[in-house]
């Protein structure tokens, strides 16, 4: 077995800190907005555990004379405990055998293995990205409706946070019908669902750019809320649909149209998928009110290898050769990482085309 990891670069503390430095600008570069909604939470164990309902409107304690006993609190019933594991979400891509008989043969001060060592630093980047992707997938599983299903080598997650259903609104009329949909009306009516149940109302709304454009066509909402009968053929400004937002107090909308892709293993078939339904929005409690994490746990390389041991849960790299007729160098990331949402009672999702 070649033996080039001794090139102090393509040790894995080096690669694993080269990861985590460019984590959080990868998910910046691809406009990933989920680790805002659910920050990253370092945790020790392989499983998570939320108390959904603990974040509920609080019963009062009594009034009481100096001397009288004190009131009891009871366990109340609507908690509910949600557990799960945690998924090793991880993706390797090996070297070409070129760039390895560079790394074996020549000094390491030479151009042509600096040359190679700059290429598994940008395949560690790669897959850094191809975690931090599926990463974001989840959270928009999870923050989609509340509940998923996924299944991939031998793995099955099958999760519900409970949303409650009052919270998941299909409209009457589709926003697209832009003479007759009245999304204010729409709007209103989830959020003063939310807010009467659970005492805190909606402010922010992700949505389609193409959502977001059938607000500002919409005839109907424009001429009851904005111009009047009189100017019924202009279309809204995106100021003056902020304006009428913040004045009915309703969500502030930001759009996402962000992609991932999915590579099929046996034929190399890529798919694309939009991180949010083309015909859903997601609404949002305030920002300073948490409704969840992303959980990150070590993996097993970190707690097996001493010179990772001081290095905190997040995405981790590493690179190794294997084979001994035809070597290859491997580079990897690897993440135990899973959203959860204790907070989904305060999450809408409403459909809308």
């Amino acid at each position: 077995m070649l033996n080039i990891l001794n090139i102090r670069e393509l040790r894995a503390a080096n690669l694993t800190q080269f990861a985590q430095d460019r984590f959080a600008d990868i998910n910046k570069r691809n406009r990933y907005i989920g680790p805002a909604i659910l920050p990253a939470k370092t945790t020790s164990g392989l499983d998570w555990e939320i108390i959904k309902g603990a974040s509920g409107v609080p019963i009062m304690a009594g009034i009481h004379a100096m001397q009288a006993e004190s009131g009891i609190a009871s366990r109340r019933k609507q908690l509910q405990r949600l557990t799960g594991s945690i998924p090793d979400i991880k993706r390797k891509i090996p070297l070409d055998g070129s760039t390895l008989y560079k790394l074996r043969t020549e000094n390491i001060k030479d151009p042509q293995v600096q040359q190679a060592v700059r290429q598994v630093y940008d395949d560690t980047e790669t897959v850094v990205s191809a975690v931090a992707a599926r990463i974001e997938w989840l959270r928009w599983k999870a923050l989609v409706g509340g509940a998923f299903s996924y299944s991939e080598n031998d793995i099955v997650i099958d999760v519900d946070f409970l949303m409650p259903s009052a919270n998941k609104v299909t409209v009457d009329t589709k926003w697209d019908d832009t003479a007759h949909a009245d999304w204010v009306a729409d709007l209103m009516e989830v959020c003063d669902a939310i807010q009467s149940a659970y005492g805190v109302r909606p402010t922010r709304a992700v949505a389609p750019q193409a959502v977001i454009s059938y607000m500002l066509r919409n005839v109907n909402v424009a001429t009851k809320y904005v111009f009047g009968s009189t100017f019924s053929d202009r279309m809204m400004t995106r100021a003056q649909l902020n304006s009428l937002l913040s004045e009915l107090n309703l969500p502030q909308f930001v759009a996402y149209d962000v992609k991932v892709a999915s590579e099929d293993p046996s034929t190399g078939v890529v798919t694309e998928e939009r991180l949010l339904p083309s015909d859903k929005i997601v609404l949002l409690p305030p920002s300073n009110v948490p409704i969840g994490n992303t959980l990150f746990a070590p993996t097993l390389d970190v707690l097996l290898k001493k010179q990772l041991k001081t290095e905190k849960p997040g995405i981790y790299a590493k690179a190794w050769t294997e084979g001994e007729d035809t070597p290859i160098l491997w580079t990897k990331a690897e993440a135990l990482a899973f959203p959860t949402v204790p907070g989904i009672d305060l999450v809408g999702t409403m459909t809308v085309l």
